[in-house]
């Protein structure tokens, strides 16, 4: 692994945020971002890598794994004792008055809280100011690398609206033949279909009728699912990628409703979710360009309109998530629910918006898009977000895909 590959541009955003250098430690797996970035996985002493402003890399680490970290080229300290340990620190962070660490103040971001509070402590001891590495984790490993990233994500958008029409033509096949369908076997069509394409994902698609549907989490398995039936509402959340190592994410939610007619309190919650949406999307095409855009403002701008109509307390969950090479990236979050994001939205990024209405023993509804910011600061939404609740008469053409 080629660490200079991951932190290029780093000593520009170290100046930026004014830090004078990064600090990133591990010990048997404590720092999964620190692993990531150097690909060191063997070691089974404590380590630590100081990259600075200047561009420069410096390890420290225990004498007998030399040749553990010899492969990466990087000039080395090593020590021996607990002691030895805490004389070396001291040395390589002596023209530091600065550091950025895998820590994050009350736990505000726990996506990059991987520093143990002993270290941290340790750290601290030398006497630096210590602050979070959050925004220089979201710039070395949240980003899509450019068109590739972007091209990789919109191949997968078109497979998941493949899968989701082949989903909704069965279910309707399914009326018409026994008047009901069954979650688990569409979740199995939609499966085929990746499949077919040769996607990969993580878990499992989330198919959910009628109460199913107000549990954001349910999931149906061949033990533990239930039948589709008339006059219900249906989600289908779906997320995969291609079979590569950098290839990105998609991950889209659409909601339908087993009959021609939709009530009123669905269709009530189905808009207000589909405006909150929306809403969130317009804040960010007016304002990305021009300043600084942090993940709990969106989720803010969103939360407002689901709480004017009534529904703030059946929105239990953040309005969206980093997305990249993994479904739930390192990058910024659109949150200020669960917690409180501050990190900026960075250019070559993406992200979920997905608010959700659920009422406990009812239904829920949640409407999914994949928001991508250029390296010019625009957004962009590869495929055509849902407008209207799909009812049982039109599952079979779903032209709006």
């Amino acid at each position: 692994m080629n660490i200079q590959s991951y932190t290029s541009g780093l000593q520009s955003i170290l100046k930026q945020n004014n830090i004078d250098a990064w600090l990133l430690y591990s010990f048997h797996g404590l720092n999964p971002i620190a692993e990531e970035l150097t690909g060191i996985q063997s070691a089974t002493r404590r380590w630590f890598l100081l990259l600075n402003q200047k561009g420069e890399y410096q390890f420290l680490i225990h004498t007998i794994e030399q040749g553990v970290f010899k492969p990466l080229g990087i000039p080395s300290s090593t020590y021996s004792s607990f002691r030895d340990l805490q004389q070396q620190l001291q040395a390589l962070l002596s023209s530091t008055k600065t550091v950025a660490i895998e820590y994050s103040p009350n736990c505000e971001i726990p996506y990059v809280s991987k520093v143990d509070a002993g270290t941290v402590e340790m750290i601290r001891e030398t006497g630096v100011n210590i602050v979070s590495s959050a925004e220089l984790v979201q710039h070395t490993l949240s980003t899509w690398a450019g068109q590739k990233g972007a091209e990789s994500h919109k191949r997968v958008l078109k497979v998941l609206h493949t899968a989701l029409e082949k989903a909704y033509q069965t279910i309707q096949k399914d009326f018409q033949s026994n008047g009901k369908s069954n979650e688990y076997t569409i979740q199995q069509v939609i499966m085929e279909v990746f499949k077919k394409y040769n996607l990969e994902t993580c878990h499992p698609p989330v198919v959910a009728g009628g109460k199913n549907s107000a549990d954001p989490h349910y999931c149906p398995t061949k033990s533990k699912n239930s039948d589709i039936l008339p006059d219900q509402v249906l989600m289908i959340d779906l997320w995969a990628k291609e079979k590569q190592s950098d290839a990105i994410y998609a991950d889209i939610t659409w909601m339908g409703y087993t009959a021609d007619i939709v009530p009123e309190k669905v269709q009530k919650v189905w808009e207000t979710v589909r405006n909150a949406r929306d809403t969130g999307i317009e804040f960010l095409r007016e304002n990305i360009s021009h300043r600084d855009i942090q993940g709990w403002e969106v989720d803010d701008q969103v939360r407002e309109v689901i709480e004017h109509a009534g529904f703030g307390e059946s929105f239990t969950h953040r309005t969206g998530h980093s997305i990249q090479c993994d479904l739930h990236g390192k990058g910024v979050n659109i949150d200020n629910f669960e917690l409180h994001d501050t990190r900026t939205i960075i250019p070559d990024c993406g992200f979920s918006i997905e608010p959700g209405v659920y009422i406990p023993e009812e239904f829920g509804v949640r409407s999914e898009v994949d928001v991508y910011i250029t390296s010019e600061k625009t957004v962009r939404i590869f495929d055509t977000p849902q407008q209207e609740l799909l009812s049982l008469h039109n599952f079979s053409s779903l032209s709006s895909l």
